[in-house]
């Protein structure tokens, strides 16, 4: 690859990412979360295997791969924040820590991830110094394996909430049952302390 594709690639990616986030909207309409989520983690693993099987000769294509994962990666974020705000539900005094945590835990996993891709980085070190040996395939399976395996646990995980939801609907609703008398109690609290407000 030409040393510009340094900054065209992200640049593709993050420009891709854009359009996906407008895309997540009318898709979630039309099919709902939880099978665009699987449809953005679908683009995904096909970018990871365009990435695996991209020839060496002409490296244009892979444009195409990046563009599939920045559509991808885009909808699985935006919607997995959207999840986790649905499970939380009306319990917003714990939605400070469970954001908190994602956050975390994100941090702390893709640091150790890159720690583990830089350790086992196909190095040779002598005398004379350190030469690279097969890094170039090192770094086609770093792409293409990593990302994939993540999206595919992504939507197993998506999948396996889905069967849990419906085998138990009734804890969401329950919750939003207890909450309703609780709305409605204030609203005429509202109406009577302040009976000239519209």
């Amino acid at each position: 690859l030409k040393k510009e594709s340094i900054a065209y690639y992200p640049l593709m990616m993050l420009s891709c990412s854009v359009i996906g986030s407008f895309l997540t909207r009318p898709l979630t309409k039309f099919t709902g979360k939880r099978v665009t989520y699987i449809c953005g983690a679908v683009l995904v693993i096909g970018s990871s295997f365009w990435f695996q099987f991209q020839s060496k000769d002409d490296p244009n294509p892979t444009y195409g791969a990046t563009a599939f994962i920045g559509v991808g990666s885009s909808i699985m974020l935006i919607l997995s924040l959207s999840m986790t705000a649905d499970l939380i539900g009306v319990h917003t005094d714990t939605a400070a820590f469970v954001y908190g945590s994602m956050s975390l835990l994100d941090k702390i996993s893709s640091g150790v991830l890159i720690a583990l891709i830089q350790h086992f980085h196909p190095e040779k070190c002598s005398e004379s110094g350190c030469t690279t040996g097969s890094g170039d395939q090192y770094y086609r399976y770093t792409m293409s394996v990593i990302p994939g395996t993540a999206a595919f646990l992504g939507a197993l995980s998506t999948l396996a909430l889905s069967l849990l939801v419906k085998s138990c609907p009734s804890a969401t609703q329950k919750d939003r049952d207890a909450s309703e008398p609780m709305i409605d109690k204030k609203k005429a609290a509202v109406s009577v302390t302040n009976p000239d407000q519209c």
